[in-house]
């Protein structure tokens, strides 16, 4: 079966020398939280987004609550978002106590920028958009800005499927008042576990964050910041994190490389793949999106001809049974396109033949499908 991941063979890439080299520098250091390998981090990073401040935690969610905090986020303040990103941006909302107001998707995926202005018409006590770079696909980030910054709205950037893309000759991240990344191992910058960290420009932002990170202190002990919380990177990830950035722009063209073939098998049919050809896009995920009503017949073909499937993601936040009381919505495209996504194995170390028996198995999927309808 060829894998939706196999994060294995991203270790086995690696040099063992390097990663036992990190290791030993790590232990035999003695200092393990907000040493020297976070702070390198976090400039490195910072300088590779173009941005003044990277403040490294200890996950993507964590970013996200931290991050929002910082925009003046509290209980019952309202924040647009969209529906269908797996639901991390309203689990950071929730723990906070505010509310998500949903906007619609177009057909790619992205916020709807004109569902987006009736959202902020009708929503006048919004605090803050968050645009998710969704499958690492550029969120339609110029247009967004240019709604908020007309409505005197704060910009988040979720950019945990996207590190790397480019928009405009700048790095998303770069753009809204504050931004967001997960280091979750299958992420296209990707730790051994947990890790994430927030970017921004602005001082007084950058000085929230830090704080926040690390119980509120203003000085050890002391709380200055409420609803600071425990959330650091430890120096391990860090160290990993340093040797896998040099290495991210080639991962990221290989990615596109991948895309474009299985896009490819798909032309002059009824399926696509989301994605395109410009550098706001880094192919974080492969996701086909199929005819109305033949998603699960085709995860079934894929997975007799030895390909796995899966759906990221399946259920829209406001229809999480989970969430019936915190959450409403009525989203139609995103509705629509949550039956009909399938993701199908995308990740650098996929082997030519590999990614040749991929494409095979979506020409030879379209041709039975077809004929079955």
């Amino acid at each position: 079966m060829i894998p939706l991941n196999d994060l294995k063979r991203s270790v086995n890439g690696e040099s063992e020398v390097q990663l036992r080299q990190i290791a030993e520098k790590v232990v035999l250091s003695g200092s393990y939280i907000l040493g020297s390998e976070v702070k390198s981090f976090e400039e490195e990073f910072g300088s590779y987004l173009g941005v003044n401040h990277v403040t490294s935690v200890a996950s993507g969610t964590d970013a996200l609550v931290i991050a929002l905090r910082s925009l003046g986020v509290v209980r019952g303040s309202k924040v647009l978002v969209v529906p269908n990103a797996g639901g991390y941006t309203s689990t950071a909302l929730f723990e906070i106590g505010a509310e998500p107001v949903f906007v619609d998707c177009d057909h790619m995926g992205r916020m709807d920028i004109e569902s987006l202005k009736i959202s902020l018409n009708s929503t006048p006590e919004g605090v803050c958009v968050v645009a998710t770079h969704l499958y690492g696909l550029d969120s339609n980030i110029e247009s967004i800005l240019g709604v908020c910054k007309s409505f005197g709205i704060s910009l988040l950037e979720d950019c945990a499927p996207s590190t790397g893309a480019e928009v405009g000759g700048k790095t998303l991240g770069s753009l809204g008042d504050v931004s967001t990344f997960s280091f979750y191992p299958t992420k296209n910058l990707g730790a051994l576990g947990d890790a994430g960290a927030i970017a921004t420009n602005s001082n007084p932002l950058a000085l929230q964050h830090g704080a926040l990170r690390q119980y509120g202190w203003s000085s050890r002990y002391e709380v200055g910041t409420p609803y600071g919380k425990n959330s650091r990177m430890d120096e391990m990830q860090a160290a990993v994190l340093r040797l896998r950035l040099p290495q991210l722009d080639d991962l990221n063209r290989r990615r596109k490389e991948i895309w474009s073939s299985y896009e490819g098998a798909l032309d002059c049919s009824d399926w696509r793949i989301l994605g395109d050809h410009s550098t706001g896009f880094v192919a974080h995920l492969g996701i086909l999106v199929a005819p109305e009503g033949l998603r699960d017949k085709a995860a079934k073909f894929l997975a007799g001809l030895g390909v796995a499937t899966s759906v990221h993601y399946p259920i829209l936040d406001y229809l999480q049974p989970g969430w019936a009381d915190l959450a409403s919505g009525d989203c139609r495209n995103a509705e629509s396109l949550a039956q009909r996504i399938l993701t199908i194995p995308l990740f650098p170390e996929l082997t030519a033949d590999e990614v040749d028996a991929v494409a095979s198995a979506l020409r030879a999927m379209i041709t039975e499908l077809k004929s079955n309808v």
